[in-house]
């Protein structure tokens, strides 16, 4: 596992901090991440084990965490940095003018960096003061994020159990 962390893992999510992922690109990495997991632990379909038992199994998060984890880690850097630096001017700055062209990204990085704080329950306007101490940041995107990871897994249980339990109805 430490191999594939080491290895795998940190060549399919470079430079994923500055990624603007729509939830099709998250399901493929997951897809790619959970497949890499049962192979490693020798486990095949034919054994019928939840994706959410082999991420238990293994000790891992799912990809979901990695994602957040390495965005909330670049925005943080991006905040503390000096005004004068390129890539802070680009984070905070605005267009004097004009509007996407048509067929164009729907989504920017600030939206989805809005959508993934608000799915850790953080506010938006946690940027403003947050990140400025480098470890109040990192303990409070730790925090939010195992919690995010918790209700994610709680979440697919449910969906697991539900789906289940209507199969076995339909079955009588």
């Amino acid at each position: 596992m430490e191999v594939y962390r080491a290895v795998v893992l940190t060549t399919l999510l470079f430079g994923s901090e500055c990624w603007t992922l729509y939830r099709r690109h998250i399901k493929q990495l997951e897809q790619f991440h959970i497949r890499c997991l049962r192979k490693i632990a020798g486990i095949r379909w034919h054994d019928r084990v939840s994706n959410t038992r082999v991420l238990e199994m293994c000790g891992i998060s799912g990809i979901d965490a990695f994602l957040l984890q390495s965005q909330f880690r670049w925005v943080g850097h991006i905040v503390r940095m000096p005004d004068f630096r390129i890539p802070k001017q680009a984070f905070f700055g605005q267009p004097a003018s004009g509007c996407r062209l048509q067929g164009g990204p729907v989504r920017r990085y600030k939206d989805s960096l809005k959508i993934n704080l608000r799915a850790c329950d953080l506010a938006p306007s946690v940027l403003q003061t947050a990140p400025l101490d480098g470890n109040v940041w990192r303990q409070c995107c730790s925090d939010a994020i195992s919690a995010f990871e918790e209700r994610r897994t709680a979440a697919l249980v449910a969906k697991r159990k539900a789906r289940k339990t209507l199969l076995l109805q339909e079955g009588r």
